[in-house]
């Protein structure tokens, strides 16, 4: 299920925006997911973490690091201390969204199936336009 989510996200190319819905909660659950259970992150390290992660599947210019950390805290995904300054991953919350599994998707490797299969429909369609058309020529047996 997780899978097929991302290949939906990702069928016109990287992430541009954050997805809608189901989709959305999968996406934050896997982001959230990236972070080990038992630490403690600063702010910064939140960052630095989920811009590594986005890196290679999103459009950062549309889809940043701190816009995600920030539905990640709104979402309970990450949960942050009283002082604001420090964030640990929400477990249970991740765990409700997505199966234990799901945590090894990479959806870079994602991405790039989905490219390959836009690329696939491009070509059949572009032969399929280039096709001779079978064409029956109709004439009057009376003229």
């Amino acid at each position: 299920q997780t899978q097929a989510i991302f290949s939906r996200i990702f069928r016109a190319g990287p992430m541009r925006r954050m997805p809608r819905g189901k989709a959305r909660q999968v996406y934050l659950a896997v982001a959230a997911a990236t972070l080990d259970p038992q630490k403690t992150y600063s702010e910064s390290e939140v960052n630095d973490q989920l811009l590594q992660w986005m890196a290679g599947f999103t459009d950062l210019v549309m889809l940043d690091h701190v816009t995600l950390r920030r539905y990640l805290a709104d979402y309970r995904y990450i949960v942050r201390d009283r002082a604001g300054s420090h964030y640990r991953a929400n477990q249970a919350i991740i765990n409700l969204a997505i199966e234990p599994e799901a945590r090894m998707v990479q959806p870079w490797d994602l991405l790039q199936v989905a490219e390959a299969e836009r690329r696939a429909r491009k070509v059949k369609s572009d032969e399929q336009e280039t096709m001779p058309q079978n064409t029956v020529e109709m004439t009057d047996p009376l003229a």
